[in-house]
């Protein structure tokens, strides 16, 4: 008989969003002289799972410029004998 050890760590990925640069203005700005503007949001997800998240809204942003202290937090597990990582989504319908 052969017996395996399986084993699966839990870990969580956390990505720290400070500054956003060179973003495309979109808007153009209704009251002249100051140039276009930008409301700019970072959204993030892993692949393979429905967990979106977003950061609040920076308004009216400049020169593509974003400033941001924000924190994104996406819990995996990794298996280590398959040296692969595992997501779990449900699925609905």
């Amino acid at each position: 008989m052969i017996s395996c050890v399986i084993s699966v760590r839990r870990y969580e990925l956390r990505i720290v969003v400070h500054d956003t640069l060179q973003v495309q203005a979109a808007d153009k700005s209704l009251f002249g002289g100051s140039g276009d503007t930008s409301d700019i949001y970072v959204k993030s997800w892993l692949k393979g799972t429905h967990d979106t998240q977003e950061t609040d809204v920076h308004y009216r942003a400049q020169q593509g410029e974003g400033n941001f202290n924000w924190r994104f937090v996406f819990p995996l597990e990794y298996f280590s004998t398959e040296q692969a990582m595992i997501v779990k989504y449900k699925v609905s319908g």
